[in-house]
């Protein structure tokens, strides 16, 4: 449940006349006479204010749009039983079986706010919406160590992704001079995944490991962020909309190398690459679209230094770009762009209780990007820059 209210100080001044003010303009700012501060009220007259909450009349402005669309009532009952049987085939192959039963219950309330036309609480509108739903969820697991180097494993699973709380909630908000309209959809079915994974795994003599996976996914009710330009609410056509909604179905194939090992007595190198392929059918009218959220090509790195009372390690961390929101046409769709991470943290015990540490992260300053249908149109760009973290840890 949310049940906020937000207010903002509005004194009702309409100039500063009346108020203790004085020039903020500096003449020495680049951009000369082309940009001016102006006036401004000063530091003591704004220490004068009484901003004593909402029992001070100028506090008397709603700021619904912070508000008014987010506020719900959700009521979640999940009953689940679960069964798990283990069983040793043989002297090396082990099976494990087992099964999840569970029943959904959701009931919700959210409210229709038009930031134009609504000025208070008693304004809003109110919808309301549920769903009612079970799932049988299997797990079959088969380990088999071939010897005390080579391990098998495979697995038939199917596991549930429910939608979050705020993301059922049937709200709706709404701009109608702007025609920008976000809608909460309480018919968003759970997400049900097929999974099948197969692992191959050998273990080094003394400390390294190299294993070899494949895995595929099989995503009933997958869900996106949906947008739209040409949307019609209220008999109005043009509105801007966005809501998350259910694509029929997905497809993921993958293949993961992992490798690990120790050399030169104190050095430790971990790497991990991961190649995917999705697809999805019939959604919004168009076949073969990757899934949102998924990358094609993934990679870490880490290489460590180690010894009695000093240790060091450097990251680094790469994924392709991918699909963010999903539109009637591919020319607006939104992408996450790639993203690479260099960090590194560092360890200097001085003594039993004493530690010096250090870390810094995104060394390379990666932005946070966003480009809508090919990578040359950015729609957002964020940097961040470079964070470091020194201090010293004392243990009583």
């Amino acid at each position: 449940m949310r049940n906020d209210v937000w207010h903002e100080y509005d004194n009702g001044l309409p100039n500063m006349d009346g108020v203790s003010n004085f020039d903020a303009s500096i003449t020495s700012y680049e951009a000369g006479k082309k940009y001016q501060s102006g006036m401004f009220m000063t530091a003591e007259a704004l220490g004068n204010l009484k901003l004593i909450g909402t029992s001070d009349p100028n506090f008397d402005s709603y700021v619904m749009d912070e508000f008014a669309a987010g506020n719900y009532d959700a009521d979640e009952q999940v009953t689940a039983f679960y069964a798990m049987i283990e069983d040793k085939i043989g002297d090396n192959l082990t099976l494990i079986a087992g099964a999840r039963v569970e029943s959904t219950k959701i009931d919700y309330t959210g409210y229709k706010f038009d930031e134009e036309t609504m000025d208070t609480p008693a304004d809003l509108g109110i919808v309301t919406g549920g769903s009612d739903y079970s799932n049988v969820l299997p797990n079959l697991t088969l380990q088999w160590d071939l010897n005390d180097k080579w391990n098998l494993n495979l697995a038939l699973t199917q596991s549930l992704a429910r939608p979050a709380y705020y993301d059922l909630v049937p709200y709706e908000y709404s701009n109608s001079d702007d025609q920008e309209l976000a809608l909460g959809n309480p018919d968003l079915e759970a997400s049900l995944s097929t999974n099948i994974d197969a692992m191959v795994e050998y273990y080094f003599k003394g400390v390294g490991l190299l294993s070899l996976g494949y895995f595929n996914k099989n995503i009933e009710d997958w869900i996106y962020q949906y947008s739209t330009n040409d949307y019609i609410y209220n008999g109005v056509a043009g509105y801007e909309m966005q809501q998350l909604r259910n694509g029929e179905e997905a497809t993921v194939n993958g293949i993961e190398l992992t490798y690990q090992t120790k050399f030169l007595e104190n050095f430790t190198f971990m790497g991990n690459y991961t190649i995917t392929d999705s697809s999805t059918d019939k959604v919004e009218g168009r076949d073969d679209v990757p899934l949102v959220g998924q990358v094609d090509n993934m990679y870490n790195l880490s290489l460590a230094y180690e010894t009695e009372k000093f240790f060091i390690r450097g990251s680094y961390n790469f994924a392709d770009a991918s699909l963010d929101e999903l539109s009637d046409k591919a020319f607006e769709d939104r992408y996450y762009d790639e993203q690479s991470f260099l960090d590194v943290n560092a360890n200097y015990r001085v003594n039993d209780k004493l530690s010096i540490f250090a870390e810094g992260k995104n060394l390379t300053n990666q932005p946070l990007r966003y480009y809508q249908g090919i990578s040359t149109r950015t729609m957002q760009l964020e940097y961040y820059d470079i964070s470091w973290n020194i201090g010293l840890k004392y243990d009583f």
